[in-house]
């Protein structure tokens, strides 16, 4: 049965860390009194859902600037998966695929086609 941790976060904006997990939000309140003003409880559910993906793939974001490159993304609150988007420096392209060489291969045919449609009349 699924239920919820209380997660003691500390530090400052750029360098927050977890300081302590409880099992009740009484627990994690009683504990902010030794942090500081930076100390706060977030709540998150335990064996929340997972990203719905095809079998065997992972996140992975496909980026053309000088050359094609893929890195794999954490897939968790991500919209847009499959849309090219350009920033004016270089294309991305958020896809699932099964590996390195899989992202590349369809991400960089993702790309091709989003710069040939820019390119028509």
């Amino acid at each position: 049965m699924a239920g919820t941790v209380y997660v003691l976060m500390g530090g400052m904006q750029d360098e927050r860390g977890i300081l302590a997990i409880y099992s009740t939000r009484a627990a994690a309140d009683a504990a902010l009194r030794f942090g500081n003003e930076n100390t706060t409880v977030e709540e998150h559910a335990l064996d929340g859902p997972l990203p719905s993906a095809p079998p065997g793939h992972s996140l992975w974001a496909v980026q053309e600037f000088n050359g094609y490159m893929a890195f794999r993304l954490e897939a968790f609150d991500v919209d847009g998966i499959g849309q090219v988007l350009f920033d004016g420096d270089s294309y991305d392209v958020d896809i699932w695929a099964q590996d390195e060489e899989h992202a590349l291969r369809i991400g960089s045919e993702k790309i091709d086609a989003f710069k040939a449609m820019q390119a028509m009349p």
